[in-house]
């Protein structure tokens, strides 16, 4: 497996990790 691959996997996750704790924080706010 490439370097590339692996950053590109880490950022995937990392994106979706946020998505999921804003949209979370929104929800609390409410």
């Amino acid at each position: 497996m490439s370097i590339d691959r692996y950053i590109k996997k880490i950022v995937d996750i990392l994106q979706v990790t946020i998505d999921i704790f804003e949209k979370s924080l929104i929800y609390c706010k409410e």
